[in-house]
């Protein structure tokens, strides 16, 4: 093999260990040849192979190590062919007996040097490769995390667009607010799943308001609810309360049950739980329902009635057993009788409605009746009735003029229909179904209108707990009055006993004293002491009325001077015996 430098490179790498000394891999005849031409050129001296194979022999009777001669300067050696050395006049002999000698100090320092040289350029060139391999890593590192980036920039989740939030946001919200998540806590629950599943952080989520915005709009929609299956329930409704009270608050709540489930109408919190209170919580949740635009409505038209009339009765309420109800006015009793007589879901007893439509198929006017069913809880049927009164009146005058002998409805109809009062108060109703109920309840059906709806339901809800704090203000207020009046007249009271005590000759401590103090007294003035002692004893020295042993009367009359004498001593045995016992321990537990 010519001696060439990738036939170095693999000695010195694969064939040469550590140390320098013995080749991992087998050397063939041709390498010694190669090697032994160097070194004769290079150190001026004919070299051969030697006999074992593993060294050189020169004619200087000096030998050369296979490891040294590995370690030459190989930046001074050329490619050589093998075409080279045969063409060459050096003489290569193999000796099988040759002198071996040892190679001159000159000799050596010189090829230690040469190791040094190819030392270092091996350092050299290992760092290079190296450098060159910490670049190409960083080059993938960087190519990773760009494609990284653009993985994450690909399932970037969209929260807020358009000005409002994602209705999968949204979303999301409710399902954990139905899972009884606080309102607090929603976004947090939220972000901590993202960073630690993903591994992605949203830039923007909701705040704890929109959350309880979120619940004002389902309470919104609970209503609608709830209003649909009062509408739709066809047997009794029962209307209970239930309440609770949790870390010092009082929660009340008014509850329905209608054809077989319960359902809540609303909570609040109150101050107190008597009769008035419940009372005033379901007339504040029906008025929330309802709004209570009729029954302002009615009371109105009560008063303007009754002024036109000079407070007497017209219509119905002159007639025996008239269809009237206390507070009602005569035109919403007028369109209360009418939906009874002439709509579809009237009053089964009485009403005419399949006579009625034919009487207006007869006129060819009116295709079908603009009446809807009293039956639920429309806040707005008062006024959209009244506009179908307005609008039929003559055929209703008509009508109601042929059936007014058939039964008692009719009658109070045909009554109240006569009055002029009457028919202009439907005409206003019907304008205002027309320009402000109507368009309103619509609107209120439309989708989106409980986000709207929200901001006024929660300023009520703030007004409503200024209104209970105000409220238990008051309660405290008015208790802490009652309490310093109640000790106001204890410490009169005390003072008036003591008082009366120190006429007596004070307080009896003995039997004893007690017959020496009413042996000085006259025997009407006897029972009154006695008395006093009793009350001195009970009221300022608070002793325990044990066996009812301190009352004066027994069976509604007074005890006899005896009778109290004798329970007097009593008593001041009973408290000496304490009074002994209490010593008797004080001592003991001074020894101890």
């Amino acid at each position: 093999m010519p001696f060439t430098d990738s036939f170095l490179d693999g000695l010195l790498t694969e064939g040469v260990d550590n140390d320098g000394h013995k080749p991992r891999r087998p050397i063939t005849y041709d390498d010694m040849r190669s090697i032994a031409d160097y070194a004769s050129r290079h150190f001026g001296t004919e070299y051969e192979v030697g006999p074992s194979g593993d060294g050189m022999v020169s004619g200087s009777q000096s030998t050369v190590s296979m490891a040294d001669m590995v370690w030459s300067d190989i930046g001074t050696i050329q490619p050589k062919s093998r075409s080279y050395y045969n063409n060459t006049d050096v003489s290569r002999t193999i000796d099988g007996s040759p002198q071996v000698t040892k190679m001159t100090d000159t000799e050596k320092n010189t090829m230690k040097n040469m190791r040094k040289e190819i030392q270092q350029q091996q350092e050299v060139r290992r760092i290079d490769e190296l450098k060159e391999e910490v670049a190409f890593w960083q080059g993938r590192y960087l190519e990773c995390q760009e494609q990284m980036e653009a993985f994450l920039n690909q399932r970037e989740i969209v929260t807020f667009h358009d000005g409002r939030y994602t209705d999968i946001i949204r979303e999301v919200y409710m399902e954990l607010m139905c899972m009884r998540v606080g309102a607090k806590n929603v976004s947090k629950i939220i972000k901590t799943v993202m960073e630690k599943i993903t591994g992605m952080t949203p830039q923007r989520l909701p705040g704890s308001t929109f959350a309880k915005y979120m619940l004002l709009e389902a309470r919104s929609v609970a209503l609608v609810h709830l209003k649909e299956e009062i509408q739709a329930s066809e047997g009794n409704i029962t209307v209970g309360p239930d309440g609770t009270t949790k870390f010092g608050h009082h929660y009340d709540a008014i509850s329905i049950s209608l054809s077989g489930k319960t359902m809540c109408m609303g909570m609040r919190d109150m101050a107190g739980g008597d009769a008035e209170a419940y009372r005033k919580l379901l007339e504040g949740i029906i008025t929330e329902m309802t709004v209570g635009l009729s029954e302002q409505a009615n009371k109105t038209l009560s008063l303007w009635e009754s002024l036109v009339h000079s407070g007497e009765k017209v219509g119905a309420p002159t007639l025996p057993g008239g269809y009237s109800i206390p507070g009602e006015s005569g035109t919403t009793r007028l369109v209360r009788t009418v939906c009874k007589a002439v709509q579809d879901r009237r009053w089964e007893k009485a009403g005419k409605p399949l006579q009625f439509r034919d009487f207006l198929h007869t006129q060819g006017q009116v295709k079908e009746v603009p009446i809807a069913s009293f039956k639920g809880n429309r806040f707005n049927i008062l006024f959209h009735n009244a506009t179908g009164v307005y609008y039929l009146l003559n055929d209703l005058l008509a009508f109601a003029e042929e059936h007014k002998a058939d039964n008692r409805l009719f009658t109070a109809v045909n009554a109240d229909l006569s009055v002029l009062e009457f028919q202009a108060g439907a005409r206003p109703l019907g304008i205002l179904s027309k320009l402000v109920t109507g368009p309103m309840w619509r609107f209120m059906e439309e989708n989106g209108h409980a986000r709207e709806d929200s901001r006024e339901q929660r300023q009520r809800y703030v007004e409503r707990l200024a209104d209970i704090r105000q409220q238990r203000q008051e309660a405290l207020a008015m208790k802490r009055e009652k309490k310093e009046a109640k000790g106001q007249r204890d410490r009169e009271k005390k003072e008036e006993l003591t008082q009366k005590i120190q006429e007596v000759g004070g307080l009896w401590k003995t039997p004893s004293k007690t017959d020496t103090q009413l042996s000085s007294l006259e025997s009407g003035q006897r029972v009154k002491a006695l008395q006093t002692q009793f009350t001195f004893r009970r009221y300022v020295l608070g002793t325990p009325n044990t066996g009812k042993i301190l009352n004066v009367m027994a069976g509604g009359k007074y005890l006899s001077a005896e009778k109290l004498t004798t329970n007097l001593k009593c008593v001041i045995r009973q408290a000496e015996d304490d009074r002994e016992e209490r010593q008797a321990v004080h001592q003991v537990s001074g020894q101890v």
